[in-house]
């Protein structure tokens, strides 16, 4: 039976052959993504993690204080 016929059938809700891309091609002009973590926003948001868990403010969960932090003392 093809996806067609299925689909005509009722027994499935779509034919998947004609579900378009979940990603939209690159640009012609870029032959790879672009490395999000070469970005300077990237860069900022783990260097302020770095100084957090530097500070003890925040930490990985363990079975002693499986909770995050919370932020109270920041009002």
């Amino acid at each position: 039976m093809t996806e067609d016929e299925r689909v005509d059938a009722g027994l499935d809700d779509y034919n998947p052959d004609e579900v378009p891309p979940a990603t939209d091609p690159l640009p012609p002009d870029e032959a790879t993504p672009p490395d999000v973590r070469q970005s300077t926003v990237y860069q900022e948001e783990q260097a302020e993690i770095r100084r957090e868990e530097a500070a003890g403010e925040i930490w990985e969960p363990s079975p002693d204080n499986p909770y995050p932090p919370t932020r109270y003392d920041d009002e």
